[in-house]
């Protein structure tokens, strides 16, 4: 098998929409997080995700289309031993909802970022010019509950060891944890990751926005972690080999050398050696 294949299947083919019951799922018990000091009053406080009914959950927004999910095609990379993977094309929530709980091991999206942008993009072989808008009804509100009603859904499939991350921006990031908290509980936020990238842009009325935001939560306190070990640079490696270094910071108007010591057993050795 080469590294990539693609096989088609029949148009006819089809996976069978799972049980259509709608029971509605509860959200975290966190009463005692969101609840403000006595000393306060009574200040209302929002304990459910933007666009949640008591009674239905997000279905008295977004209700059910139960449609066939018909197969394009099956997409096979990697080890040849792996299944196929499957790529389904129409509106998540709707897929979402006819797969069965508990089902998948990590979840990552990348939404919109409510940038307030329309998006002019180059698809497929022939060039085809696709469009798709990061404009929202009724602003940030009406982002976050088309945001939540999908989050409510993976926060389902996934199964106890699972885990989700969320890419986004400066734009929405914070509004995005707070509805994360309420879905998912706080307690199983794990952590902010930051992606750096560089603009060689000159700003002049402000910082450069150069970082991206991944919110990784998991569905339950036994998720699984894979560690992840980065090879240490090879001038570092050689740095902390001989013991020490040494750098020149500005202070005052003078330059001043600084020596920065890492192993002091190693640098003794070449204060020595001279």
């Amino acid at each position: 098998m080469s590294e990539r294949e693609v096989s088609r299947e029949p148009m006819d083919a089809y996976i069978p929409p799972a049980d259509e019951d709608e029971r509605v799922e509860a959200l975290p018990q966190q009463e005692e997080f969101w609840r403000p000091p006595v000393r306060f009053g009574t200040i209302p406080v929002e304990k459910e995700p933007l666009g949640w009914d008591k009674r239905k959950g997000f279905y008295k927004l977004f209700p059910r289309v139960s449609l066939p999910f018909q197969i394009v095609e099956r997409v096979s990379f990697g080890h040849p031993d792996l299944p196929a993977n499957r790529l389904i094309w129409g509106d998540n929530l709707h897929v979402m909802r006819q797969l069965p709980s508990e089902s998948i091991d990590l979840i990552y999206i990348d939404p919109p970022f409510f940038s307030g942008r329309q998006y002019n993009i180059i698809f497929g072989d022939q060039n085809e010019v696709r469009s798709f808008t990061d404009i929202w009804e009724g602003g940030m509100p009406g982002y976050l509950i088309w945001l939540n009603a999908r989050l409510y859904e993976m926060k389902r499939l996934l199964k106890k060891t699972g885990s989700i991350y969320v890419h986004c921006d400066w734009h929405a990031s914070h509004y995005i944890k707070v509805e994360m908290d309420k879905i998912f509980g706080y307690d199983n936020f794990r952590n902010e990751i930051i992606w750096f990238y560089r603009r060689w842009t000159n700003v002049q009325s402000n910082f450069q926005r150069m970082h991206d935001v991944i919110l990784f939560y998991s569905k339950s306190n036994r998720y699984v972690f894979n560690k992840v070990e980065v090879p240490v640079r090879e001038y570092l490696q050689e740095r902390k080999q001989k013991g020490w270094n040494s750098n020149t910071v500005e202070s005052g108007g003078r330059r001043i050398r600084q020596l920065i010591v890492y192993d002091r057993e190693a640098f003794a050795q070449a204060v020595q050696a001279g």
